[in-house]
């Protein structure tokens, strides 16, 4: 059971990082056009997607 508690805190911690990283772009988004909205999406979305290749 401490090996749940252990992972899930870790990716907690990770979350919680990933959403200070990010919390720039929540304040500044209705600034970006929407066509820069779009490659901010589509950048996020590329790199999430190497990430989740790169565990399988």
């Amino acid at each position: 059971m401490a090996d749940l508690d252990e992972q899930g805190g870790k990716a907690y911690a990770l979350y919680s990082s990933l959403r200070r990283f990010f919390e720039p772009l929540r304040e500044h988004w209705s600034k970006l056009t929407p066509h820069e909205q779009q490659m901010v999406i589509k950048e996020v979305e590329a790199f999430l997607d190497s990430v989740r290749k790169q565990g399988a």
